[in-house]
């Protein structure tokens, strides 16, 4: 569903929120929310899962409306809190020393 330029499709149509994803580059599926999961998680050392997602928000919108550091901790505080995730997840650096749980769960 994501795309791979050795696949094609050669009948029928793939289709997301209503919208043919079929002929859409990688990344034009990745800004309507479609995400490849890994069967295993890669560890990025150095990078905190904060930094991670906050950059795959900014990577979503348009140069002039980047979320601000102060609007993305409060939703990041809000959506933290309503995963039942402790605090000090956004900090840990990405999957680096995760348990398998772990991992899925920050997925």
């Amino acid at each position: 569903i994501m795309g791979n330029p050795n696949n094609e499709f050669t009948e029928g149509d793939s289709v997301f929120d209503g919208k043919n994803v079929s002929d859409l580059e990688v990344d034009e599926r990745a800004r309507l929310g479609l995400f490849l999961a890994m069967l295993y998680p890669s560890e990025i050392p150095g990078i905190t899962n904060a930094e991670f997602m906050r950059a795959a928000i900014n990577a979503k919108r348009d140069e002039n409306d980047k979320i601000s550091v102060m609007a993305f901790l409060k939703k990041l505080d809000e959506k933290m809190a309503l995963l039942n995730m402790p605090e000090e997840m956004a900090e840990r650096y990405l999957n680096e020393g995760f348990s398998g749980g772990e991992k899925k769960r920050n997925e």
